[in-house]
C-alpha cells in the first residue's frame, strides 16, 4: 500500500484491487437503468488482472461514464476492456452506437472535470462503424502485470 497525496494535503490511499471485480459491481449497479434501456454491458477485463490505485475515485467516474452511456442510447452492447502501456492503464466503453451528440458532449464535459480533478483522464476515442470508444486513463502503481 503506497500513500499519495493531492494538492490539498488530504491523504489518498492507492491500494491493489481487481478491475475486473469493480467493474462487475458497476454492471450489477446499473443493471437497472441498463434493462430499460435494453442495454448489454460485457465485461471483458480479465479476473486476475490487478491494479494499485485509488478504487472509490475510478468506480466513481468510471459509474458516472457508464450511467451517461447507458442513458443516451437505446438497444446497445457495451463492451469494457483494458489494457496497459507501463504505468498507464486504459480501461475503454465500446458501444454499439453513435452516441456523441450536445447532450452526451455536455454530460462528458462536468464528467472529465471532475476526473481531472482525481488524476484521471476521460476522452472519446473512435467514433468508427457506429462505434463508439471512450477510454479512462490512470496510473497504476503495481508493477507486477
Amino acid at each position: 500500500m503506497k500513500f499519495m497525496y493531492t494538492v490539498d494535503a488530504i491523504p489518498v490511499v492507492e491500494k491493489e484491487f481487481s478491475l475486473h471485480l469493480m467493474v462487475n459491481r458497476l454492471i450489477v449497479s446499473t443493471m437497472p437503468m441498463a434493462s430499460r434501456q435494453q442495454c448489454v454491458i460485457v465485461n471483458e477485463i480479465q479476473p486476475g488482472f490487478i491494479f494499485e490505485a485509488n478504487e472509490r475515485r475510478l468506480f466513481a467516474v468510471t459509474g458516472d461514464l457508464l450511467d451517461a452511456v447507458i442513458d443516451r442510447t437505446r438497444d446497445c452492447t457495451i463492451a469494457i476492456s483494458a489494457k496497459q502501456i507501463g504505468h498507464v492503464t486504459l480501461l475503454h466503453l465500446k458501444v454499439d452506437s453513435r452516441l456523441y451528440n450536445r447532450s452526451f458532449a455536455n454530460r462528458l464535459s462536468v464528467i472529465q472535470e471532475t476526473a481531472l480533478k482525481s488524476g484521471i483522464s476521460v476522452s472519446v476515442t473512435s467514433f468508427r462503424n457506429n462505434i463508439t470508444t471512450l477510454a479512462i486513463g490512470f496510473m497504476n502503481y503495481n508493477t507486477v502485470n
